[in-house]
């Protein structure tokens, strides 16, 4: 093999530094796997609120299960099917018709699923870049 194709095998500080950067890339695509998981959640949270509220549209004065958090429900009965609350930030509340809570759920939605297309995509970046590092590791 002439000399230009040889691997020349990397110094003891040249295979540090590559071990650190390896290191950091592993720990970032770690991070970044994390927020996936939690956006993934958020985003089956919010289809299942979609779900619920579309479930209850234009219905009045039937019992429903309200969740009260920790595994609680309580029995009340639904006075408006047409219009719900929401929280617009801020703790700031508005009432909206339930095609508009729909529709903002679908854009959370959407803005949820776009973070995770860009994170999944930076996530393949650093992996490729670990896989580029990976033989020089090895080499020593």
């Amino acid at each position: 093999m002439p000399k230009s194709e040889e691997k020349v095998k990397p110094s003891q500080e040249e295979l540090q530094e590559l071990m650190i950067q390896y290191e950091l890339l592993k720990r970032e695509v770690t991070n970044i796997d994390a927020q996936i998981r939690e956006l993934q959640l958020k985003h089956n949270e919010l289809e299942m609120v979609k779900q619920g509220i579309k479930a209850i549209k234009g219905q009045s004065q039937n019992e429903i299960l309200v969740p009260a958090g920790a595994g609680l429900y309580v029995k009340s009965k639904l006075v408006d099917g047409k219009n719900c609350l929401v929280n617009v930030g801020a703790n700031v509340i508005m009432k909206k018709t339930i095609t508009e809570a729909v529709k903002l759920i679908n854009k959370q939605i959407d803005n949820a699923m776009n973070v995770i297309i860009k994170l999944n995509e930076a996530a393949e970046q650093l992996i490729n870049r670990m896989i580029e590092i990976e033989p020089q590791i090895m080499m020593r």
